[in-house]
């Protein structure tokens, strides 16, 4: 996308409860950011999550796309469950 020494991220901080209602509007912003972004940080320290089995669900593609790409889907703040359910897929999760 850009030189080796140049990327383009973005910081997503949902607040409150990430429940379904909330989460297909949270995995449409990831999934477009991933296609034009090198790095996307989803920082989650604000957020409650409900039920850590469809965010896991929600951002797998858009991680995969990202590495392929040689890019980053970077969690900030996430819950260690949700930590362990993307652990084979290609992200970096940080406290």
């Amino acid at each position: 996308m850009w030189s080796e020494d140049t990327w383009l991220t973005t910081i997503i901080r949902p607040a409150g409860l990430l429940d379904a209602t909330v989460l297909d509007r949270l995995a449409e912003t990831v999934a477009t950011l991933s296609v034009t972004c090198d790095m996307v940080v989803l920082d989650l320290s604000a957020c409650a999550v409900a039920d850590v089995a469809p965010v896991a669900d929600a951002l797998r593609v858009p991680a995969r796309r990202m590495a392929r790409q040689g890019g980053c889907l970077m969690l900030r703040g996430a819950p260690e469950e949700l930590v362990a359910a993307l652990a084979l897929t290609p992200l970096a999760a940080v406290g």
